[in-house]
């Protein structure tokens, strides 16, 4: 089936490219990029305790799909995600008291 031969040749072209994005990554890491990646969280856990105290937000999927994310916009743009949009939206969520996580 020639449609199933065009998917199986885009998922080994992602493979691919994925695997050339990660030895990239791996190749130019280094401690000062680790240090960097750090800087936020003294914005971000106070922020995600907020919003679990004020909200009941569940901190285990918020730290996991934060995390993902982040992945994710590091191998597709090679910028990282900066926190200001999140502080925003964490100052709606706990000052607006009908607010809730399906928000």
């Amino acid at each position: 089936n020639p449609h199933q031969h065009a998917e199986g040749g885009a998922a080994v072209a992602m493979a691919g490219w994925l695997l050339r994005r990660a030895a990239e990554l791996r190749r130019d890491f280094t401690w000062r990029e680790a240090g960097g990646s750090l800087g936020d969280l003294g914005t971000f856990v106070p922020l995600l305790v907020g919003l679990t105290v004020e909200c009941g937000l569940d901190v285990g999927t918020t730290l996991v799909f934060t995390g993902l994310y982040n992945l994710a916009t590091a191998l597709a743009f090679d910028v990282p995600m900066p926190l200001q949009p999140m502080k925003t939206i964490a100052a709606v969520a706990m000052t607006d008291p009908p607010m809730d996580v399906p928000q």
